[in-house]
């Protein structure tokens, strides 16, 4: 199973990021960003890897990760290495481009091939698709970016996008299948995008994404002259006007050279957010069936010429597409050269080419369901109220949607705030709203500590630099008893030196004389601090006065009444402390062994009574004995379970808690559990000895009056010493489940007897081996049903000196399946019967016809589309024609040890959006030496090997190839022997057929099979 979890492919330097949220007003999917802290860092696993944030950011925070470093270490280190490289490379490279390969090879690359190429064999697998899929929006997939996109936001769309790689894995995958020399070397890819790296780790397809950024700054560091390079082609043959695919249109201008008209049922459109917007509304227009068929699509404004990893950032769009177009009109004009001028021939060569290079099956591509890495929770109505007022947003006014935070509305803002992605502080108008209020709070609080000032017991004195009073509260005039003292000098009430004094009042508390309007002098404490203006400037200090004469009086009588009172304590202190530390050290010893013992009881105590809750909260039936076998708990569900009460039960022992069970006294298995395994009593066979847990399955004859059947299971306690100090055991009741499964077991004893009684029918239906050798001169039928019956079978005639052989697959298999075959065989024997002449391509046509009017099938959507797939041969001994049509099911032909493939139409016996197009009659001229093979498709479906990958149709038409010459029974031993290898543990996943035969030249008069 291919994991959801997306690597890192954006790098964020938190030192350098300033939080302006830039690359949040970038990002299509915003909630990947975390703006809370002082940088904004990424969730990998929600980021679909646009670039956009790369783009947006200029403080050079955020930069792509790519694998060019390594790359060129590998290359140092000898490693076999291709590349392949974008055709957004002749953007960047306008005049160079083809240098680069001269570059590649001349640091060690074996060889170097155009992803344009590949880009020409993804439009015949789209259009091939939409030739033979069913007739459905398909979303075009090139983009990795929209691709994940799609995986984590919208995966309701997963099922439109296209089924084929992309044009970089079709190129990979071409190397692979038809340039054998490099079937083993690394793949290194010149990349437009940084999203790509992902693609290549999901497939494990392509070993190093290199941007052609990282290129361009290598050839500027180590001063590399790519102008003095040669040119060197590529190693792929040339691409026409695939070499568009990069930019916006391409895929459509590409496939209008095959589909003129493909363009009027197709949506062209690319950009963030315009590409994003428009999946958002997708589904509804797919539903209304309001979707174009075909829908070409971008993440990047202006294509991947100009994706982030390119090096056209300054760049104007029409010089980019400029560089593409004269491209592709260069090599648009040398193939019209090479086929003069002749556009009918050029397609042609072209469409010869291209087939070269395809295989059906071998450009498939799988995605993956990412919804789980999403994990945003979306607030409910109250929570964003909530929310808006702790961004001050208390009404529809406040509500601005300014975007300046970078999610384009306050309620996105909101619901990032919500999932702990950002703080209300980085709203605009918060800071705005939040001066105001501290604006409207300074001046409360300014007004509130005045009154508070003027109202206090204590004296409150704010001085100048100078030491000039600025203000003084009533209690400071009270304590000096003075009205006048404004704008004087703090100096004139006391007698210290002013320079001390002043650093005294700058530093913290100090105790101070100061002198009174009547020459008394009181003691003051004053707790001064210093005072700075806005700009930090110190412009005084202020200070809160205390008198302190009575307590400073007091303070002096105590500390005399306190050294008389020492001297006595001293005296009998020396006394006790002689005969306390013996006590206390008794007392100690004493003490802590009673600790010890408690802690003990306690801890026994504690884990007893957890124990004991435990099992009574629990549903099955539980008991208790300690160490002298008395039982010491007995669960309410044990009660329920054997009809003892725990009060007719509790403190009784030798074996009485059995009697509930046996009808006497007997060991259970609580009573084995201190016993070693070795140990345990003969009679107990069943018993299961298992790390310390003893379990055994009971059958129960009368337990409270009903037959039981239950699981046992017992394990030792043992106190803090790791003595055994009792047992437990739960005793679960499995009778409802064991008297179910023996019903089951009984149903399905039935039902595959009646099944084994259907295969017996099927097979007396087929065509006996007596028969088939009066009708073929040499053959083999390796016939393999998935379940007992199968939905494949085979059928072989002769009416008037003429042999029918046909061979289907019907639609399932098993039961269903089987029906469907006796369906088959039934109608071809009717149709034969009454049409002794029919040809093959009528025979098919009249079959379908008869299995839609069995099966009540028409064209209403939803309908049951079964049926099956059938090929169909008639061939005349003497005569020197075979006469074949197919239902999706081909006819190979193996002659001088190649194989020629005859192929089917591409629509099933059955209801189909075709079903009104007659079938193909196809005449094959027959030679002596041909072996002719009919098949289903279940042994090249076959899931199996390293990868657990089917067997596909390259390997079997191989193996066709490489046994032909053989005995037919070795031919069958051996296709069977590699079906077996094949799916090793795997199970069978279809019914297989496979008959391989030649032809007789002459049947015997006699012969009459009808």
């Amino acid at each position: 199973m291919k994991t959801t979890a997306l690597i890192p492919i954006i790098n964020v330097d938190s030192g350098k990021c300033l939080n302006c949220h830039a690359c949040i007003s970038a990002c299509p999917v915003k909630y990947c960003n975390d703006g809370s802290g002082s940088s904004v860092s990424v969730n990998h696993d929600m980021c679909i890897g646009c670039g956009k944030c790369i783009e947006a950011c200029t403080h050079g925070a955020r930069s792509y990760i790519d694998d060019f470093k390594r790359f060129l270490s590998d290359v140092i280190s000898g490693e076999k290495i291709i590349a392949v490289v974008s055709p957004a490379t002749a953007a960047s490279f306008p005049t160079n481009y083809l240098k680069i390969n001269t570059f590649f090879k001349e640091i060690g690359i074996d060889a170097v091939f155009d992803v344009s190429f590949g880009a020409e064999l993804t439009v015949k697998s789209y259009l091939n698709e939409l030739e033979i899929g069913e007739q459905k929006t398909i979303i075009a997939q090139p983009c990795a970016a929209i691709v994940t996109y799609i995986e984590l936001y919208q995966p309701e769309l997963i099922k439109y996008l296209a089924p084929a790689d992309s044009p970089m894995l079709h190129t990979i995958k071409m190397v692979r299948e038809f340039y054998p020399d490099y079937k083993h070397h690394k793949v290194a890819v010149l990349s437009p995008c940084n999203a790509k790296k992902r693609e290549f780790e999901e497939t494990g397809l392509g070993d190093y994404n290199i941007a052609i950024q990282s290129l361009v700054e290598f050839f500027k560091d180590s001063k590399t002259d790519i102008n003095s390079l040669p040119e060197t082609d590529f190693d792929n043959p040339p691409a026409e006007r695939a070499v568009l695919f990069s930019s916006p249109g391409g895929l459509l201008k590409t496939a209008e050279r095959w589909n003129p008209e493909i363009a009027d049922m197709s949506r062209k459109i690319e950009g963030t957010p315009n590409v994003y917007h428009y999946f958002k509304s997708l589904p509804a227009m797919i539903s209304e069936g309001k979707a174009p068929l075909l829908i070409d699509c971008l993440s990047c404004e202006f294509g991947c010429n100009a994706g982030p990893l390119t090096a056209v950032k300054d760049v104007p769009q029409d010089e980019i597409e400029y560089r593409i177009s004269n491209r592709s009109k260069y090599l648009k004009n040398k193939y019209l050269q090479e086929n003069n001028f002749d556009v009918k021939q050029t397609k042609h060569t072209l469409e010869k080419l291209i087939s070269q290079y395809w295989r059906e099956d071998l450009y498939t591509r799988t995605y993956v369901n990412r919804w789980k890495n999403v994990t945003l929770k979306y607030p409910n109505a109250e929570e964003i109220s909530d929310i808006y007022e702790r961004m001050h947003k208390y009404s529809d006014a406040d509500v601005k949607n300014c975007s300046s935070c970078g999610y384009n509305s306050c309620h996105s803002m909101a619901t990032a705030i919500f999932n702990g992605l950002n703080r209300p502080e980085n709203c605009h108008f918060y800071m705005e709203k939040e001066t105001d209020l501290a604006h409207v709070k300074t001046k409360q609080s300014s007004k509130k500590l005045s009154d508070i000032l003027e109202t206090s017991l204590e004296g409150f004195v704010e001085l100048n630099k100078r030491g000039e009073i600025m203000s003084a509260n009533r209690a400071f005039k009270k304590l000096l008893k003075r009205n006048d003292i404004i704008g004087r000098s703090v100096f004139e009430f006391s007698d210290r030196n002013p320079n001390e004094l002043m650093q005294q009042l700058t530093h913290g508390a100090v105790e101070l004389e100061l002198k009174q309007s009547d020459g008394n002098t009181i003691t003051c404490l004053v707790s001064a601090s210093l005072l700075n203006n806005i700009e930090g400037e110190n412009i005084g200090s202020f200070a809160m006065v205390t008198n302190i004469s009575k307590l400073k009086q007091a303070e002096l009588q105590l500390r005399d009444a306190n050294e008389n009172l020492e001297q006595k304590v001293k005296i009998r202190t020396a006394q006790l402390n002689e005969a306390y530390e013996e006590v206390l050290q008794r007392n100690e010893e004493i003490s802590q062994q009673r600790e010890e013992i408690e802690a003990q009881r306690d801890a026994l105590y504690d884990s007893e009574q957890r124990i004991k809750i435990v099992l009574e909260s629990m549903p099955d039936a539980a008991f208790m004995i300690n160490e002298h076998g008395l039982v010491t708990f007995w669960n309410q569900a044990m009660v329920s379970l054997t009809g003892i009460s725990s009060y007719d039960i509790l403190g009784k022992g030798n074996f009485e808690y059995a009697k509930p069970f046996y009808g006497k006294k007997q060991m259970m298995l609580i009573d084995l559990v201190h016993h070693k395994q070795e140990e345990l009593p003969a009679n107990y066979p069943n018993v299961i000895f298992d790390n310390g847990i003893l379990q055994a399955e009971i059958h129960i004859e009368s337990l409270n009056g009903k037959p039981k059947h239950i699981i046992g299971r017992a394990v030792a306690l043992f106190d803090t010493d790791g003595n055994p100090n009792g047992a437990i055991e739960i005793l679960h009741d499995t009778t409802e489940q064991h008297n179910f499964l023996k019903k089951i077991e009984a149903q399905k004893h039935d039902i595959t007897s009646s099944i084994h009684y259907a295969a017996r029918i099927q097979d007396a239906v087929l065509p006996a081996s007596s028969q088939i050798n009066l009708l073929l001169d040499n053959y083999f039928i390796l016939y393999k049903p998935k379940d007992i019956v199968s939905g494949d079978f085979y059928w072989i005639k002769n009416i008037d000196n003429t042999v029918i052989i046909a061979v289907a697959d019907c639609t399932g298999h098993g039961v269903p399946g089987a029906f469907m075959s006796m369906l088959g065989n039934t109608f071809l024997n009717e149709i034969i019967v009454k049409d002794r002449n029919a040809s093959p391509d009528k025979i098919l046509f009249l079959l379908r016809e008869r299995i839609k009017h069995a099966l009540r099938q028409n064209s209403d959507i939803g309908h049951p589309a079964d049926g099956m797939d059938m090929a169909l041969l008639v061939h005349t001994p003497g005569e020197d024609t075979v006469y074949y049509s197919g239902a999706n099911n081909p006819l190979y032909v193996v002659r001088s040890g190649n194989l020629l493939e005859f192929k089917a139409d591409r629509m099933p016996i059955g209801l189909h959006r075709l079903d009104n197009k007659p079938f193909t009659l196809k005449y094959i001229d027959v030679e002596p030496d041909d072996v002719f093979y009919l098949f289903s498709d279940g042994y090249r479906d076959q899931t199996g090997g390293l990868h657990g990958r089917k067997f596909m149709t390259a390997n079997f038409r191989n193996l066709i190839v490489e046994i032909h010459g053989l005995p037919f029974d070795t031919q069958k031993q051996i296709l069977e022997q590699k079906h077996i290898e094949w799916k090793g543990t795997v199970k069978q996943i279809d019914d297989i057929l496979v008959i391989g035969f030649k032809l007789k030249q002459t049947l015997s008069e006699t012969v009459d099979l009808q």
